[in-house]
């Protein structure tokens, strides 16, 4: 018999039994989806599939079924849910579902940049020559700073990796090793150098006691922060007899809401719903008190510079050069300075015009230890200035051909908003989205005349907004094994972010000569209304 056939004898009610269980699906998906009571502790990074409109020509007509495909796919009530008991599931066996995220012993979760905690076991080392720069580059901000009547201080933050090795992953040595920090601090030693405050002794000491870090989140809580406070305060106290390090009894905790506690690990993995957080914290969202920042840039997120007015610590004012783990940081340091410069690393890792402008007794540069290698170089390599606002353009560049580009993998986009890239970024719209990085022609040992980064959808043709130099980077040319007349590759944005709402390739492309190359090694960015 065939279809046709039986389709004759189907009973004339099958129709609406059909439509009858679909409906019967539809209202308890939603209802299942009115029960929930907490957003999904699942961070995607990317826009859902929008409820598709009508459509409006033939094209829109045929790709009507798989954008509802998409929506509906999305949109299923438990979907988060089911995701992340899955991702908890594979937590608790021991593997990752993210690229991102390593999964130790006892639960805990580390941050891979892409070099499967490489400094940390002690495979990147530093050069001689890169030794030789960093310590010369030290010694040149201190002798500038002294001749201004100010003092310069360092102080490292460690990776979780660092302090409790024997959470580690394992199919990594739970002993430690000799780092490319251990060979730094080493030649500062030997240099005269003592204004760098490393923490990672007095972390591990305390551990037992205290929760200096948490399985969770990449930075150190803050009761790690306080121990990394007293340090620096010791240290500063040696200069400054009548500044040193207040009891942890003088600061009062903050109380963190549900999605405001510091777990970025376990919102990657997507396993924050799944797991407790009850990290102790003494800062504030915002960092300061609206009414008393001053921002000093179109920028108002963290990332920032800024000027916190705090009204205490005798009219002295602090310059800190500072990466994310400065949040837990700051607010020990509120109690001493009356005035707070604060600027972020991706802006210049020394700030020769926020230093002329507002004279500061201190500066300190704050940094994740597997960024202190990056943060000395010559003196001359330092951004003098804030970096302007650049607009984002449909226009290709005329320098660029885009029509004939070449490829390569040489570059990095290594910071948005001061924050780790990863695989994909989610800004606002309007916004400001601040990007820095390296890049340049590895192949023909060529650097580039401009640098332009670019964003493409599937619908739109691409954007371009220009980018600046921002100084030398030994690090990419010893990586390579280039000549060093090739450091200059480093380049930063200010982007005046006017996408429209969407997903969005980003690459880095290059001016080299009379070619356009072309880079793909960027995030995935998502533009959020």
């Amino acid at each position: 018999m065939d279809s046709t056939t039986r389709s004759q004898h189907l009973p004339s009610r099958s129709p609406w039994l059909l439509i009858g269980v679909t409906i019967v699906a539809i209202l308890g998906a939603h209802l299942f989806g009115l029960l929930q009571r907490q957003p999904s502790g699942l961070d995607e990074n990317r826009v859902l599939a929008a409820r598709p409109s009508f459509p409006r020509s033939i094209g829109e007509w045929r790709t009507l079924a798989d954008r509802w495909d998409s929506y509906l796919t999305d949109h299923f009530p438990p979907r988060t849910q089911i995701i992340g008991l899955v991702n908890y599931a594979r937590y608790r066996l021991g593997y990752s579902g993210s690229k991102k995220v390593v999964v130790g012993e006892n639960g805990w979760l580390f941050y891979d940049d892409g070099s499967h905690l490489a400094m940390a076991a002690g495979k990147r080392q530093l050069t001689s020559e890169q030794i030789s720069d960093w310590i010369g580059g030290f010694k040149e901000r201190q002798a500038y700073l002294k001749a201004r009547r100010s003092s310069f201080y360092m102080l490292l933050g460690p990776v979780q990796e660092d302090i409790f090795p024997e959470n580690r992953p394992t199919w990594m040595p739970k002993h430690t090793f000799k780092t490319e920090v251990d060979q730094i601090l080493q030649a500062a030693q030997q240099s005269g150098i003592d204004a760098i405050v490393d923490p990672r002794k007095g972390l591990v000491a305390a551990k037992a006691q205290t929760d200096v870090y948490d399985q969770f989140d990449t930075h150190w809580t803050g009761l790690g922060a306080y121990i990394a406070y007293s340090e620096l305060m010791s240290r500063i106290h040696q200069d400054y007899p009548d500044m040193g390090p207040l009891p942890l009894s003088y600061f009062v905790p903050t109380r963190q809401g549900p999605n405001q506690t510091a777990r970025a690990l376990s919102l990657m993995l997507g396993i924050a719903d799944f797991v407790p957080h009850d990290r102790v914290s003494y800062a504030t969202i915002p960092i300061h008190d609206p009414a008393q920042t001053i921002f000093l840039s179109p920028r108002h997120d963290w990332t920032a510079p800024q000027i916190l007015l705090t009204g205490r610590g005798e009219g002295k004012t602090l310059l800190l050069l500072r990466d994310s783990f400065a949040t837990e940081l700051l607010p020990f340091l509120k109690p001493h300075f009356s005035r707070i410069i604060t600027a972020h690393l991706q802006d210049g890792a020394f700030r020769e015009d926020l230093i002329r402008r507002f004279k500061p007794d201190v500066v300190i540069v704050e940094v994740i230890e597997t960024g202190a290698r990056h943060v000395m170089g010559p003196l001359e390599d330092t951004v003098p200035t804030l970096s302007p606002l650049v607009s984002i353009s449909p226009t290709p560049p005329s320098a660029l051909d885009m029509k004939s580009t070449a490829a390569v993998r040489s570059c990095n986009v290594e910071y948005i908003n001061g924050q780790l890239s990863g695989h994909s970024v989610s800004v606002k719209r309007g916004s400001t989205m601040t990007v820095t990085g390296w890049a340049l022609d590895a192949a023909h040992q060529h650097t580039a005349d401009a640098i332009y980064l670019r964003f493409r959808d599937q619908t739109s043709p691409s954007y371009f907004a220009p980018t600046e130099p921002s100084g030398s980077r030994p690090d990419v040319t010893a990586a390579f094994k280039l000549d060093r007349s090739l450091d200059r590759s480093g380049f930063r944005a200010n982007v005046d972010m006017a996408l429209p709402k969407g997903d969005y390739e980003m690459s880095v492309v290059m001016q080299v000569g009379a070619q356009t190359v072309s880079c793909p090694n960027a995030p995935r960015l998502v533009v959020t209304q």
